[in-house]
């Protein structure tokens, strides 16, 4: 689980550069294409709308991927820390999708998409088949009792101090 969590904290984070990216695009091209025709006006307002949106969810995702990087590491050094951050980093981390799910379907969609049916489509199945599956299982096994033993602080070796004479 620690490697899939390094793996997913860094696709998160190539997501949300790429984000920011975009929106820096999207705030340059609203200028140059002021003049365009009135879909192209209609596309470009509606995505800037977005923007502030866009730019919080991004940032809280960015959060959520370094704490994520952390807890991978941790997980595959058998820490007992990591497993407690991993079950806790998991219960946000689904309250997070549910709430944004909401936000985008009730508040965000209506108001910034060009078609809010398809947006809504897309945000559901991206929540419920990309973002949301990870946090459920990484908490249902980090919350096995037997599971626990392997992250004890008495599982973890320490080299540095020599065993006690017999």
């Amino acid at each position: 689980m620690g490697i899939l969590a390094i793996v997913f904290s860094g696709l998160a984070m190539l997501g949300g550069i790429g984000t920011f990216f975009q929106l820096m695009i999207l705030q340059n091209a609203s200028r140059l294409f002021a003049s365009a025709t009135s879909t192209s006006n209609e596309i470009f307002t509606k995505a800037a709308a977005a923007a502030p949106y866009a730019l919080a969810t991004t940032s809280i995702t960015f959060l959520f991927s370094v704490v994520l990087l952390i807890t991978g590491i941790g997980l595959v050094k058998r820490l007992a820390w990591a497993r407690k951050l991993g079950i806790m980093w998991s219960i946000f981390a689904i309250i997070d999708q549910v709430v944004t799910l909401i936000a985008l379907v009730a508040f965000i969609n209506p108001q910034t998409s060009i078609l809010p049916v398809f947006s809504d489509i897309v945000a559901v199945f991206s929540v419920l088949f990309v973002w949301l599956p990870f946090p459920i299982i990484l908490w249902a096994l980090l919350s096995k009792t037997s599971l626990a033993h392997d992250f004890a602080p008495s599982a973890v070796v320490n080299v540095s101090t020599p065993p006690p004479a017999v």
